[in-house]
């Protein structure tokens, strides 16, 4: 007889081995019921440990997900509209001392930050995410840098296209996201997720 879900197994193996990924579990639900739960690989190479299904992992860009629902969940209520100006909404926010910020800036919108369209790219200037020992140096301030750190450092920084002109994937966007999130909500990221996203969807 055939093993059940023998698909997921070949697929997930082959992928792991295809990528150099040391490890994934998967979840898999139908009709609101848990069908499957299994792990695969290795969850520590130097030790050779086994993935285990209940281990933890970074949610990473699946965040950006939940950030693209809580903005627009605040779109339908009215609170915001995707026209809007992130930097007039964030207006408490400056450049480092002595550091002039791009004019360029003022025009982008919560619509090109939801589409990767800010001005940022990271292949050409580097992401900001990645780089807090630069930034919390630049700033004189302990690291890590902070959301509120990373924000300050980058609006020293020139863009690296106009807004709305290009598609460059951007982690920094959906940190000035989070943050309109919070300036407009009056809650933290956290808070605001939890109760407005999350917490209504079981």
């Amino acid at each position: 007889p055939a093993v059940p879900f023998h698909a997921f197994d070949q697929t997930l193996s082959a992928d792991l081995e295809r990528y150099d990924i040391a490890g994934a579990t998967v979840a898999v639900t139908k009709d609101e019921r848990l069908v499957l739960r299994r792990a695969y690989g290795l969850a520590d190479r130097s030790e050779n440990r086994a993935m285990r299904r209940r281990d933890r992992m970074r949610i990473a860009s699946l965040s950006k997900t939940v950030t693209a629902v809580a903005i627009l969940k605040m779109v339908e209520e009215g609170l915001l509209a995707l026209s809007d100006r992130a930097f007039e909404l964030l207006d408490d926010v400056q450049p480092p001392p002595g550091q002039d910020r791009d004019a360029r800036l003022a025009q982008i919108t919560i619509e090109h930050l939801l589409h990767h369209a800010g001005g940022w790219d990271r292949n050409a200037s580097g992401d900001p995410m990645f780089r807090s020992r630069v930034i919390s140096s630049a700033l004189g301030v302990d690291g890590p840098a902070s959301a509120a750190d990373t924000l300050t450092y980058m609006l020293g920084q020139p863009l690296d296209f106009d807004p709305g002109t290009a598609y460059a994937y951007s982690n920094f966007g959906y940190l000035i996201l989070g943050r309109v999130i919070e300036k407009v909500s009056g809650q933290s990221y956290e808070a605001f997720v939890q109760n407005e996203v999350l917490a209504p969807m079981g």
